[in-house]
């Protein structure tokens, strides 16, 4: 007799278990919303940036995954394939440390136009103002036209804090160049004038 009671209220304990844990909180979830081009206008400071980067001498061709990170607009690590730099070859590194890689703020504007600010090492400065942009909310195309520097031309992805940008260009020397360049940008306030 005891047999046959204990199997169904035992099934019907498990039941009530798997309930319980099932259950979920809608209320937690954050909606992510694109980037549009009233969203994107504000002022842009990037604190990661990776890049593939290949070596070409003669025979030999390597690919190398870099990362450099960024706080307050100054340099605070460069990692090759997930490794400190210290671990990398000898040429990579020597090359690396002449990259000049620094943190970049962008402020997008009304009317397509932009400033860039670079960091003195102590404060941020403005690099060039006036910078035309266009950003095509549909598919993420983004192009920059600066007067003394590359053009930025690649696609963005984000949410309204967080900004990713793609580039594609490569850029280099004989022997090392960059391609893949991601540029991982948060929304901070505007700098002061």
């Amino acid at each position: 007799m005891k047999k046959i009671f204990f199997k169904p209220l035992m099934a019907l304990a498990m039941m009530l278990v798997g309930v319980s844990f099932t259950s979920c909180n809608d209320d937690n979830k954050e909606v992510l919303t694109p980037l549009t081009n009233k969203t994107i206008i504000g002022t842009w400071e990037n604190f990661s940036q990776k890049a593939n980067l290949t070596y070409t001498n003669g025979k030999e061709k390597k690919a190398y995954m870099v990362t450099w990170t960024f706080e307050n607009g100054q340099p605070k690590g460069i990692t090759v394939d997930n490794k400190p730099i210290e671990k990398a070859d000898k040429k990579v590194q020597d090359f690396l440390k002449t990259a000049k890689v620094q943190a970049k703020r962008i402020e997008f504007q009304e009317k397509n136009k932009a400033t860039s600010y670079k960091h003195d090492g102590k404060a941020w400065v403005s690099e060039e103002k006036d910078i035309e942009y266009t950003f095509n909310e549909k598919n993420g195309d983004l192009n920059t036209k600066f007067k003394t520097q590359q053009p930025w031309a690649g696609k963005v992805t984000g949410t309204k804090d967080l900004m990713l940008l793609n580039l594609k260009i490569m850029e280099g020397n004989k022997e090392f160049s960059f391609s893949d360049i991601i540029i991982t940008f948060k929304r901070v306030a505007a700098p002061k004038k």
